[in-house]
């Protein structure tokens, strides 16, 4: 960031959330912009207790409800919405973790 911050490159790539903090967090930084493009998808997890194939179904099926029923909208603008608006790659995948286990 910092030879991004000293013009030595025009364009940074990494995980968006990363990005947006970092954004948010450097006054150097404050002339940059984040893209509205999607170049990859970086999936997320949970971690679990090993072998207790029970709560996991459990938490999967209250994951896919959360996306079945629009309530990941609510919790993604709370908590990132100053990434602004999903792209079309993350509205694809809300759209695959509605998917019956």
């Amino acid at each position: 960031f910092d030879r991004l911050a000293k013009g030595e490159f025009t364009a940074y790539f990494a995980d968006r959330s990363i990005l947006a903090y970092m954004l948010s967090n450097d006054p150097r930084l404050g002339d940059l912009l984040l893209s509205d493009q999607y170049f990859s998808n970086e999936p997320y997890a949970l971690v679990l207790p090993r072998n207790d194939s029970d709560f996991r179904l459990t938490v999967n099926r209250a994951l896919a409800n959360v996306y079945r029923h629009g309530d990941i909208d609510p919790i993604y603008q709370r908590w990132l919405g100053n990434l602004g608006k999903p792209g079309v790659l993350l509205n694809a995948m809300f759209y695959l973790n509605t998917l019956p286990e």
